[in-house]
């Protein structure tokens, strides 16, 4: 039984002792991944996960080695992955963040329209890899993505469809800074 407050020890200790002490001012934390795992019902087993790319992931080498990493160990695990890329291709991923993760897969690269470089990619691992890309440019309607659950077995993620939903549930005075950022 943990004593109630009233009954503890209120008296101060000392400060712990160590060797090395350190004190972080002003720590910088990685941003949340930005992820929505699948799981089937029965057994809770991993069947798709969904990631929206950061920033972050795109413009440091170990990030995106890191995301490469993670989806080839789902998609070897026949995990099927929907991929959300919304920022232009940069220096550690010149070719697009599909070919990256294709060319891991021992796959010679496709060739993207260097005009609609944002992505939209899904996998469905069943023994093989099959991926479906939707390049898109700023301006153009976001597609609806197939999200598999098995081989044969689909789910269509309208994201066009959902952004404005998504865009009200943020904050107002975010919105009104996010909306004069794009005008």
């Amino acid at each position: 039984r943990t004593p109630a407050p009233s009954e503890a020890d209120t008296s101060l200790s000392p400060a712990p002792a160590a060797t090395i002490t350190a004190v972080a001012e002003t720590p910088t934390f990685q941003p949340p991944h930005r992820v929505i795992a699948v799981r089937h019902r029965s057994r809770d087993r991993l069947v798709a996960f969904i990631e929206i790319i950061s920033a972050g992931n795109k413009n440091d080498a170990g990030a995106m080695g890191n995301l490469v990493e993670r989806t080839l160990v789902l998609l070897s695990k026949h995990v099927h992955v929907l991929l959300i890329d919304l920022h232009p291709r940069g220096p550690f991923d010149p070719q697009g963040i599909h070919n990256l993760i294709w060319s891991e897969l021992g796959q010679d690269p496709i060739p993207l329209p260097e005009d609609r470089p944002f992505l939209f990619m899904s996998y469905l691992s069943a023994g093989r890899v099959e991926s479906f890309i939707e390049p898109r440019a700023v301006g153009e309607k976001l597609p609806d993505m197939p999200l598999f659950l098995a081989p044969g077995c689909h789910v269509r993620v309208p994201l066009e469809a959902t952004y404005p939903s998504a865009f009200a549930a943020v904050p107002s005075h975010l919105r009104t800074l996010l909306e004069s950022a794009t005008h």
